[in-house]
């Protein structure tokens, strides 16, 4: 079963859920982007659909989307620039999922440096595995839309200031 928790005004999308091999047990990972962009129960966009790519890759047969910021808005910039991208039931849709696995997988870049909101939310994952596809020059997980689909999954240490 997909599904997708939004705001009831649809501004902010707190949790996407997607899930293939339902005759299996779950096997779930959870990943953490910067924020949402149009996918919801019924499509992916591209890059929901790199993320099942390496979710099944690397064993996974459902995953959990959480962003940073819950504003849906396909640009950074119109997220940067919102007096409220974290959305009101963010981490508790965040704190949610991570109950139901052991792995997170975060990929949001440097704009998850916006309000320190990458340091925040890490502090959430003191108990699970963190892993990333890559890293940046300054430490931050990398986006998974144009990374190479050969790329396994590696911890994921944040650089300190």
């Amino acid at each position: 079963m997909n599904a997708c928790f939004f705001s009831p005004d649809r501004h902010y999308r707190y949790l996407l859920i997607h899930k293939w091999n339902g005759l299996f047990p779950e096997r779930a990972c959870v990943w953490i982007g910067l924020n949402p962009s149009i996918a919801d129960e019924a499509k992916l966009d591209n890059t929901l659909r790199r993320i099942r790519g390496f979710s099944a890759a690397a064993g996974f047969n459902s995953f959990y989307m959480a962003n940073l910021f819950a504003l849906v808005a396909t640009d950074p910039k119109v997220m940067k620039v919102h007096p409220a991208p974290v959305g009101p039931e963010n981490d508790e849709h965040i704190v949610r999922a991570l109950k139901k696995v052991a792995t997170v997988f975060v990929a949001w870049g440097t704009h998850g440096k916006h309000f320190d909101r990458d340091r925040q939310v890490l502090a959430l994952l003191c108990n699970h595995q963190v892993q990333c596809l890559a890293v940046t020059r300054e430490g931050c997980p990398q986006h998974p839309l144009y990374l190479k689909r050969t790329l396994r999954p590696i911890p994921y240490l944040m650089k300190r200031k």
